[in-house]
């Protein structure tokens, strides 16, 4: 396999250890057109200079060669990439195929601008024009289409409580939802998780497999609106047969004091014992609410009563949002089987990220840390590094910071930015239903992948007018967490890309499902679906259909609600959790997928 650190290169294939997989993205042929281009760039701490190209565009592929011109002295390099809807992504190397930079653009008429980063780490912005007329790709590039700069937030961002807040309780109107496609071969029969017919709202699932000891067993966790009361519920599920059936469920116990509760999320440590997140409250403004864990000592089965995180004490005016969970269980790392927990923290009509750990395998957690030094801060996700520290991603106005804690109960570092975002709207043209701009991450697994972070994201930075519409965007880093590569759209059509899920494994793929609205049809239709990278990231493949009920729909809520965000993990194979229509209600599904 092709050095990790390889910068983005989308032409290149991968092998992983005796497994290769084809990316299956097949482009339109047509004649090669020659194209000349120059400009200049700035570095950020190596000086400027020159540079000029003569490439070669076959269908939707760039490559060609490249000189670099500091003063007296010029360097060349071999050019690979790829047309994107609004420029193209280029991967340098030197004539003896050593990495040398990557180079993201975005083209206007005949001018280009973009930035770059050298495989030494350094980083910077370049520009230049076209000898010739830019390729003609349809929509991708019209004329007059401007660079678009990073968002400016246009009023102070103000981060929301979790959809299961707003919609605490169940409502009674139902939509039948429409048929739809079949899943694709590699995708094994669609899954009901819960088993009730009670016809009321499960959605907003989380799936934990024990990738260490069995992972035909796993826990999903959701909101579950059917108990008689009509609140949400943080229900489990277990099953030991590859979620196959799903025998035992229920909820959370030790919470009867709070009204309702949700936001669910599970993982296992290395000895398999599951853990289950979330918030508990009482529905109301400045009510009481809750961070709670739960901690499960026969696989997932049943779970012990909550531990409660952080409060929220009712007449503070302090709330506690949106936790997530990671169990570290990365062997030969310090603090093998501590559990993290994060959360948002309203006060003072701020929003902080917190931080929380058991060393004592989940009977108890340490004092609450703060982890973001700026405000606000919310949506976090957590993973657990190579070195034993706990990973900590969240949104700040538009864009992604990352912190390191640990491990254990060390403390946190500064907050490195990992990407500037272009948050969703409220709700998405076309849409009825709630919409966040949550990261989701990864840490690769692998044996010799060291500080390899994957982050993905809903974006809204499509520049064309008429096509304003979210995409999936994805970055790495290869320095743990050092610094990004330049941000780029993995799942980008001219429908609505949201609610990303990422699950990195130790054979060196990186998985990432998400919702997709209907390409030729309505909006407000929308289906599931898995994207691989065999080779970090470099390339992905086409998508591939997971649900094989019919497209999904918003039924119940008045289409307000579908949770906040859907799950997936993975070992041998790699198992999604999303929220589904096909029975006229909101219900968790599952599948297993193989294969590549």
């Amino acid at each position: 396999m092709r050095d990790r650190g390889f910068i983005y290169s989308v032409a290149v294939l991968a092998a992983t250890g005796a497994v290769v997989c084809l990316i299956g993205s097949v482009f339109a042929a047509s004649a090669k057109r020659p194209i000349q281009a120059a400009g200049t760039w700035q570095s950020d701490s190596k000086g400027s200079g020159t540079w000029q190209a003569q490439l070669t565009l076959k269908g939707t592929r760039v490559a060609g060669e490249i000189t670099f011109f500091d003063g007296n002295t010029a360097q060349d390099g071999l050019v690979e990439g790829v047309l994107t809807r609004d420029g193209f992504d280029l991967a340098i190397s030197t004539a003896t195929g050593q990495p040398f930079a990557s180079f993201a653009a975005l083209v206007n008429g005949p001018e280009l601008s973009g930035v770059f980063a050298r495989a030494s780490g350094d980083r910077g912005r370049w520009s230049g024009s076209w000898f010739s007329a830019p390729p003609e790709v349809g929509p991708s590039w019209p004329a007059g289409v401007g660079v678009v700069p990073v968002p400016a937030m246009t009023e102070e961002w103000k981060p929301k409580l979790s959809g299961v807040r707003q919609f605490a309780r169940r409502s009674s109107d139902e939509t039948a939802p429409a048929g739809g496609s079949v899943a694709a071969v590699s995708v094994e029969t669609n899954h009901l998780v819960n088993s009730d017919s009670s016809g009321e709202v499960q959605n907003e699932p989380e799936i934990g497999v024990d990738r260490v000891n069995l992972p035909d067993r796993m826990v999903v966790g959701a909101n579950d609106y059917s108990m008689a009361d009509g609140f949400s519920h943080a229900f489990h599920y277990f099953s030991v047969d590859r979620g196959v059936t799903w025998p035992y469920s229920g909820a959370i116990p030790g919470l009867a004091a709070y009204q309702a509760s949700g936001d669910p999320v599970v993982d296992y440590d290395a000895a398999g014992r599951p853990f289950f997140a979330g918030v508990a409250y009482d529905d109301g403004d400045d009510l009481d609410d809750v961070i709670f864990v739960a901690r499960s000592l026969n696989n997932g089965a049943s779970f012990q009563s909550a531990y409660l995180v952080a409060l929220g004490p009712a007449g503070t005016g302090v709330d506690v949002d949106k936790p997530w969970l990671v169990a570290n269980k990365v062997a030969g790392t310090p603090g093998l089987n501590n559990v993290y927990v994060s959360w948002t923290r309203f006060a003072a009509g701020m929003a902080s990220i917190r931080l929380a750990v058991s060393t004592n395998n989940g009977a108890s957690f340490g004092s609450q840390r703060v982890v973001s030094d700026v405000a606000p801060g919310h949506g976090s996700t957590l993973a657990v590094g190579r070195d034993g520290k706990v990973n900590v991603v969240w949104r700040h106005n538009a864009q992604l910071l990352l912190d390191q804690c640990g491990p254990g109960s060390g403390a946190c570092g500064t907050d490195r930015p990992v990407a500037d975002i272009f948050p969703l709207p409220e709700v998405l043209p076309g849409t009825s239903w709630r919409m966040d701009t949550f990261p989701s991450l990864a840490i690769d697994p692998a044996v010799g992948a060291n500080g390899v972070i994957y982050v993905v994201w809903p974006d809204y930075r499509n520049p064309i007018a008429g096509f304003e519409n979210a995409d999936i965007y994805f970055t790495r880093s290869i320095d743990n967490g050092a610094s990004f590569l330049p941000p780029r759209p993995i799942a980008n059509t001219y429908a609505h890309e949201f609610f990303p899920a990422i699950s990195a494994d130790a054979n060196g793929f990186v998985r990432v499902i998400y919702y997709r609205t209907l390409t030729d049809g309505p909006a407000s239709h929308f289906n599931v679906f898995e994207i691989f990278s065999a080779d970090g990231g470099d390339t992905w493949s086409a998508p591939t259909q997971l649900n094989d009920g019919g497209d999904i729909q918003a039924v119940q809520f008045g289409g307000g609600f579908i949770g906040d965000y859907i799950g997936i993990d993975t070992r041998d194979y790699r198992h999604p959790a999303w929220m589904d229509s096909r029975r006229g209600q909101q219900d968790i599904y599952t599948t297993t997928v193989s294969g590549c």
